[in-house]
This record gives structure tokens, sequence and C-alpha cells, in this order.
């Protein structure tokens, strides 16, 4: 009973299929701004006014809170800026990219556990829900977890010429990390 749709949100026609379509469905899961469905009159809180047991997963690139929150990225920026990108490559050179998008695969795995959390919340609870996070919150989390299994260096590297392997958050030059 699983059904996806592709729309122009950027038509009413498109728009009045989202209303539509929510009227019955289960789950939504969208990756844009706040800002971007609110300007379309579907967003997430008017949903489920229309129907309050869908459980919405909004995932856009950025937090809405963040400065970077009206930014589009690429997989590259994605896979740069969570930190999985500091654990490809040799030891002592840059960082190197993995093939394929590891980045919103990550994402969308972590979308999708938070979409099944919702859910047996939603049939416990009685009502839907609105779950938020972000593709760059999604891999970092997910990065953060990883990390400690991937701590071990490797045998016969200089000193000094290895990444740091913290799972903390740091201060940076323009924020934190």
């Amino acid at each position: 009973n699983k059904r996806s749709i592709s729309l122009n949100l950027d038509s009413k026609f498109g728009q009045q299929v989202v209303r539509d379509l929510a009227k019955e469905a289960d789950v939504l899961v969208d990756d844009h701004s706040t800002s971007f469905m609110e300007d379309r009159n579907i967003h997430p809180g008017h949903l489920r006014e229309i129907n309050p047991s869908l459980v919405v997963t909004s995932m856009p690139e950025f937090d809405q809170r963040s400065k970077y929150s009206s930014y589009r990225m690429t997989e590259l920026n994605l896979y740069a800026m969570s930190g999985l990108m500091s654990r490809v490559g040799a030891f002592g050179k840059p960082p190197l990219k993995a093939g394929g998008y590891q980045s919103h695969f990550m994402a969308g795995l972590y979308a999708g556990a938070l979409t099944t959390f919702g859910i047996y919340k939603a049939q416990r609870e009685k009502q839907g829900a609105w779950l938020q996070t972000s593709s760059i919150e999604s891999c970092t989390k997910i990065f953060a977890h990883c990390v400690d299994y991937m701590s071990e260096e490797p045998a016969n590297v200089e000193p000094g010429m290895h990444r740091d392997r913290s799972n903390s958050v740091m201060k940076c030059k323009d924020g934190y990390v």
C-alpha cells in the first residue's frame, strides 16, 4: 500500500494535490525549507490540520535556524560539512570523497528511522507528529555515533600523521564542529 509521487510544488495543481493526498496519507516526507512550504500553503502544520494523524518528516538541507538555511548544497558539500570526508583518504593527505551519494544515503537512513519512530508514537498516542531534522544534522549525528568504531590508528603511521578522532563538539573560527 505504499505509493510515492513527484509534483511541481510551484504550480497550484501540485499544491492542491499535496493537500488532497494529506487527507488520506499516513506519512509525508519532504526535503524543503519551512519557508518554501509556507509560501505554497502546504506547511506541515497546515497539512496536520487537514489530517491530525499525519506523520510529517521535514528534512531540508540545513536547519531553519541555521545561518545557512537559505543555502543550497551538493553531495560534496554535505559530505564535507558533516565530517564524513575526514574519514576517507590516506593519512597525511587531503581527505577524499567516497563514490556515490553516501551522505544522502545516510541522511535518508536517519529520516527513515525518525519516521518509523514517529509512526510508532502516532499509533500509540492516536495523533500524528511533525518531525524536523536536516540533512547536515542527520549525517553529523550518524557520523558522531560511528566515529568510536573507526578510531583505531593503522599500523606504521608516523607520529602526528593522523586526523583528530574526536567525537565531541569543538569550537572553530566560524562556529562549532
